[in-house]
This record gives C-alpha cells, structure tokens and sequence, in this order.
C-alpha cells in the first residue's frame, strides 16, 4: 500500500500541474475532440508517471562512485512498534486508504440507482435506434455504456435532438472516459484538481455531443430551448453521460465559438514544459525524500504506542545480532516486546514480528557472501553522483518463515535516489535460512546499512571481497 500511496501523490503533482494551464488556457477553446485527448492524456500520464520517472533517474553513473557494504556495520533491528516518522506515515496511510476506500464506495453507489431506473424501463425502437424507455417524468434522458434512456415524456416531443445528443455519447465511447477519471479520483481523492478535471471533461462530453447535433442538421435555437427545458431538473448519478449535464451558459457559448487560429492552434504544446517542470519538481531532495518515505510507509494495525532502538555504529560487546551469529545472551535474557501483523490476505490470525530469536536467519554462503550478492545489485544514482551525494542508508526489512524479504522501508534516509538504490538492491538479495525459535521458523525484522561514498576508483580490486560495487 505504501507503493501505491507514494504513487499517488507523484500522479498527484503531474496532475495538478497539467490542469492548470489546461483550465486556464486550453479549456476555453471550441475542439472537443481535441480537447477530450488532452484530459485522457492528462490522465495516463498522470497514472504512468510514478512508473517512468523512477526509471530515468536510476541510470547507471558514468564517473567514478562506489556504493559500499560495512560488514561491521550489519546488525538486526530490534523494534517494537514504529519510530516516530515512519508512525506519523503509517498514519497517513491509514488515512488514504480509509479515504480510497469511502470514496470507492460513494462512486459505485449511484450504480445502484441507476440498476434501478434500466429495470423500471423497457425496450423500444426510435429513429432506427434499440433504446429503453421509462414512465418516470424526472428523470433526464441519459446513456451509460451503450444503453441509452428516454422518458416516456421525450418520446413524442424533441425525440430526434435527444437521440441524437445520447446517439453521440454511445458513439464516442464517453462511458470509458468517466471510468477511467472516477479510477483516478478513487486513488487521487486529496487532489483538487482530480474533481476539477473530472468536470473538465464532462464539459468537454457534452460540446463534443452538442456539436454533433448541430452537424446533424437540427436547428440550433429549438436545441438550445431544449437545453434550457432539461436543465431545470435534479442532479444525475455522475458515472452517466445525461443530456442536462454541465453548465447550460458554456455550452452555448461553445455552440457560437470559432475554432481557434494562428499561434492559437499550438498551445496545447504549453502542456510539454509544463509535465518537465512537474517532473523535475517530483525529484527535488525535499519532494524525493516525503515520496520515499511515503513508499516505505505501513498501515497501523494495533493502538500500540511507538518506540524503537536500534542498534548502530555500537562496540562489538554490545550488539548483538548478526546475519552469521548467534544472538547475544543480553539480548536473549531481556527479549524486548515483540510486533504483531496481519498477513495479506488473512485478517483474522496475525504473525509475530520477533526482535529476539534463539537462532537468527541465515544468508546462503554466509555474511561475506550477502555482502558479495548486495554489493553486486548496488547502483550509485547518476543524479547523487552529478550532485556529490553520499551517506548512509539504514534499509529495515521482514525476514518472513520462508527466509523471503518483505516489507523494506528507509529506517535511515539519506537522498531520494541514494533510498531507493539502497531498496532495490536489498531486494534483489537470495532468500535467507529463516529465523528460529523453540526449532520453529519465526518472522523477524533485520537491517542493513549501505554506506555510498564517491571515491576515485569505481572498480573493484579482485582481491578484496566485495565491499564496493559500482
């Protein structure tokens, strides 16, 4: 989930930077079906971003960096709870999801109603069309998906503009555009601008209908009465293209506007900048780093106050545990508490985190042969080696009962890019032999520091087993 929060709120910056210059400039602008392409683009782009824009940072360094492994620095992480960062976002996740959730539920609900109404009505052929009529007098002619309705009111009067005007949203497939914006609205439901450019496009719907009317041959003032007849009514479940949507003044206003001309015809190209400067804003270290942390973040699942120690940069007497070695016997003599979680999928039976076992997970090959294997998998970012980055990152991480990795997340941040190198490096590491306790395979948490420093050599000697990589 943490994944998708971090995502989300990168989708978010884009989005909300693109409808800006599309509200104030392209909005206003007759050509529907140009202007409908710009929303749909807005939105993949928007919902693709999170994706592309990790990949054109992770680029290998072309000078001297390497990335290093500290043996002695490699120690479990002894925690109960969370710390007081990750719990601050482990509370804003909770938050989003809780919001995703609610607002999922209010989108499908209108689903019902109108299950409802395409019960009550009935099928019948006008002006050469398959369509549904119903007796009820309130309800506004509408289409969702390829269905179109019509009041048995309409059928005797005007019912060749109102075909038309639903014959034009079935036609241009505007039901797939609703989905599409409703998605992102369940996953952006904090974005402004989300709302905004879900009326942007409804909007551009109905121009786009409106036009198509016009181009039929229908007479343009008994249409525009028509509008002004359908548009004193309720409002209509928004997940349906309905003939009273959107405001009445802009449509036909739109109806009497000239395509644009000249340097006007090329302002959709505003948008390009625009999404550079979005994207580079997603990478600036401030922005990076609240997108990393919101990635590594976990939901809250108990009322548990936080507290944390972990154990670094201690005197060997003090620590501890390592990958290769037995668990210290202050360690065993005074086991802190440990952390429960629900595993996915099973929200009845929860799992014991352990911070003390009587035997720890072990790499295959052992200590020196982990530090072979991450060092192998790190990647020094191109942007930290442009802008001499270097530090330390702490990665926190679930040896499950099966020895896999889960669940890794910045106990320590340094940069965005130096974050998220660390993880994916640590990903990549082999399953360990799992942890035990009374002879018992037990899920445990372990950390790993990754010391990044530029040096002038990136390769490493043969001689010296693997604490550098480039």
């Amino acid at each position: 989930m943490g994944t998708l929060f971090a995502a989300s709120l990168t989708g978010a910056i884009i989005l909300a930077a693109l409808y800006v210059p599309y509200s104030l400039v392209l909005a206003r602008e007759n050509r529907p079906r140009l202007n409908r392409a710009l929303i749909i683009a807005i939105y993949i782009t928007a919902l693709a971003a999170p994706l592309i824009i990790p990949m054109l940072a992770n680029g290998r360094a072309s000078g001297a960096a390497a990335a290093m492994v500290q043996p002695a620095e490699i120690k479990a992480l002894i925690m109960s709870g969370q710390s007081g960062g990750s719990h601050l976002w482990g509370t804003l996740l909770t938050i989003y999801v809780t919001g995703m959730a609610g607002v999922a539920a209010l989108t499908l609900l209108p689903c019902v109603k109108l299950r409802r109404i395409i019960r009550q009505s009935g099928p019948k052929e006008i002006c050469g069309l398959r369509v549904r009529v119903i007796a009820d007098p309130t309800i506004a002619p509408f289409s969702i998906l390829r269905t179109i309705i019509i009041p048995a009111k309409d059928v005797d009067e005007n019912v060749e503009m109102v075909i038309a005007h639903e014959r034009a949203h079935v036609a241009a497939n505007h039901w797939a555009d609703l989905m599409l914006a409703h998605a992102v609205c369940v996953v952006q439901w904090f974005n402004p601008a989300a709302w905004f450019m879900l009326r942007q496009l409804r909007a551009v719907h109905e121009y786009q209908a409106d036009s198509e009317v016009i181009k039929s041959g229908v007479d343009c003032r008994a249409y525009q009465m028509l509008l002004v007849r359908k548009a004193i009514g309720g409002g209509f479940p928004s997940l349906a293209n309905s003939l009273s949507h959107s405001n009445l003044k802009n449509r036909i206003t739109m109806m009497y506007s000239k395509s644009p001309k000249g340097l006007r015809r090329v302002a959709p190209f505003l948008l390009l900048p625009v999404l550079g400067g979005a994207v580079w804003l997603t990478r600036v270290p401030a922005v990076a780093s609240v997108l990393t942390q919101a990635s590594t973040a976990r939901m809250i699942i108990s009322d548990a106050k936080p507290s944390a120690i972990m154990i670094e940069d201690a005197p060997a007497a003090d620590i501890v545990m390592t990958a290769s070695s037995p668990v210290d016997s202050k360690v065993s003599e005074t086991k802190p508490p440990v952390q429960t979680v629900a595993p996915k999928g099973n929200t009845q039976k929860e799992e014991t985190v352990y911070a003390a076992v009587d035997e720890m997970p072990e790499y295959p090959g052992g200590l020196q042969q982990m530090m072979k294997d991450l060092a192998s998998s790190l990647v020094y970012p191109e942007e930290a080696v442009k802008t001499q980055t270097e530090g330390k990152v702490v990665i926190g991480f679930i040896v499950d009962k099966s020895g896999k990795i889960t669940d890794c997340k910045v106990i320590k941040s340094v940069t965005a890019e130096l974050d998220a190198a660390a993880i994916a490096a640590v990903k990549q590491l082999k399953p360990f032999e799992p942890a035990k306790v009374n002879g018992e395979p037990v899920m445990i948490e372990y950390a790993l520091p990754v010391m990044f420093k530029l040096t002038e050599e990136a390769t490493v000697p043969e001689s010296t087993p693997a604490t550098e990589a480039q």
